[in-house]
């Protein structure tokens, strides 16, 4: 029996996943929103997508842990506690990412910038990057949607979270907005950016 929880536990989680923390499908095959011929723009998307990859599985592998361990209790507050440390330590060779969202969670982390609100707002399914200057960093957006109705257990209206959902929402994020999804609505955005600032053009 405990044996088929913890199954049914990490199902549930890979799934979550899959739908609420990875980009929409393979970021090679897709046609950023904004694009340029400049080679080293070029190298900087491809640098940044295998980081978004990076950062994404490396969070995977943390929830996937926390809830063979304890279910949603403990997975839940990973994107808390653990989340902004595995940005921190995949961000490298001049590149910090992090994640923002339409509606916020955690306030402290994934606020996006007006400009970055801005580029959210335009990114689609079919058109899920950005690649540009913003606020004076050249910087890689990748659009995350609600891809499976399991991520409605902790982004979807009151009457269809999870039971544990609201008490650790309340919790960990109290100035949480980031509930009231559907299916198929854009939860937030991947954002990479070069840490040194682009220079004064001449």
């Amino acid at each position: 029996m405990i044996t088929s929880l913890k199954f049914t536990g990490f199902f549930f989680l890979f799934v979550l996943l899959s739908g609420c923390g990875t980009p929409p499908s393979d970021p090679a095959s897709d046609t950023p929103t904004s694009t340029t011929a400049d080679p080293a723009s070029d190298t900087f998307r491809q640098e940044a997508r295998a980081l978004t990859k990076s950062f994404a599985e490396s969070l995977k592998a943390e929830l996937s842990a926390a809830m063979t361990e304890g279910g949603p209790a403990l997975a839940i507050p990973v994107c808390s506690d653990k989340a902004p440390a595995l940005a921190a330590d995949a961000s490298a060779n001049g590149l910090t990412i992090r994640r923002i969202g339409t509606r916020v969670r955690n306030t402290a982390t994934n606020t996006p910038t007006d400009a970055e609100r801005a580029v959210l707002e335009r990114l689609t399914d079919q058109s899920p990057e950005f690649v540009g200057e913003l606020d004076g960093s050249l910087t890689f957006m990748r659009a995350i949607f609600i891809q499976e109705a399991v991520c409605l257990n902790c982004h979807g209206s009151p009457d269809i979270l999870h039971p544990e959902a609201p008490p650790l929402l309340a919790e960990l994020y109290p100035d949480d907005t980031a509930t009231g999804y559907a299916l198929g609505d854009k939860r937030g955005a991947f954002v990479v950016k070069r840490s040194s600032p682009l220079p004064d053009p001449q």
